[in-house]
């Protein structure tokens, strides 16, 4: 929103063709949907393992104009439901949100599908995450027989899904399958550092 970068203390400054960009107290009023975890590091364990990766299933709660991914982190001290000790979402932290941008904005529409995947190198001297974003479209025709997964210059098929369920017990506000006859088409991918 551009009242946010206009109430800013310091202007914006990011080298050219920066597509990670560190901001404080991003608004939550731009969020297009609910934010999903993709990372869950337990420090009361062993280390986590080295590489990790997550599929994030979203449906859009309303029509507009995707710029990129906001990644945020929480801290929780306890288990259980008590609400996070730290969490760069809420307004006045001082930790900072990672938004990922796009090399071109997405006009999305209520109740679209959109598929993130997610992959997390940690066993390097700084972590390196990487995201990719697709959309749920309808194809013309059905797929040859035995096609699916990752193919046709990022084109996932509607066989090509985080669950084997029947698809009918999606979480409000997530979607887990694709009708038939739809596919995910990537939109693009986002990395940091």
């Amino acid at each position: 929103p551009t009242d946010y970068f206009a109430a800013l203390p310091h202007p914006m400054l990011a080298a050219p063709g920066a597509r990670a960009l560190k901001l404080p107290a991003l608004p939550r009023t731009g969020l297009l949907a609910q934010p999903l975890a993709f990372e869950d590091l337990r420090f009361e364990q062993a280390a986590p393992e080295p590489t990790q990766a997550a599929e994030l299933h979203f449906v859009s709660e309303r029509d507009g104009l995707m710029h990129g991914l906001a990644v945020h982190i929480e801290v929780y001290l306890a288990s259980g439901d008590a609400p996070p000790e730290v969490s760069s979402a809420e307004e006045g932290s001082h930790w900072p949100n990672v938004l990922l941008l796009l090399a071109e904005p997405l006009h999305v529409s209520a109740g679209e599908r959109l598929l993130v995947r997610t992959s997390c190198e940690l066993g390097g001297a700084q972590p390196r995450y990487s995201l990719e974003l697709f959309r749920a479209e309808s194809r013309q025709a059905p797929p040859s027989s035995g096609e699916h997964g990752v193919s046709d210059g990022g084109r996932a098929r509607d066989g090509d899904r985080a669950d084997s369920g029947d698809g009918g017990g999606a979480e409000t506000g997530h979607c887990t399958r694709l009708p038939a006859g739809t596919e995910w088409i990537s939109v693009g991918t986002m990395g940091f550092p």
